[in-house]
């Protein structure tokens, strides 16, 4: 989850991270040919969601959520 008004970045069962301190990135996937979206804090990654190349895969979401947490609009 992210809350700009309290510039965090929480996710189920991981620590809360200041927005400043995670970025969202695109990861290839060693079974898949369609990419996996990922968080990168202080304390390791997090996999947001594994692309599906029947579901149009993960987009440009990572461009999104980066542009959201430093708090732009795309």
């Amino acid at each position: 989850m992210l809350d700009r008004r309290l510039n965090l970045f929480s996710y189920a069962g991981g620590a809360i991270t200041a927005l400043d301190q995670v970025h969202f990135e695109r990861r290839a996937q060693l079974t898949s040919t369609t990419a996996k979206l990922v968080a990168v804090t202080p304390g390791g990654r997090k996999v947001i969601k594994r692309g599906y190349r029947l579901d149009g895969g993960i987009g440009k979401v990572d461009e999104l959520l980066n542009a959201v947490a430093r708090g732009g609009q795309e």
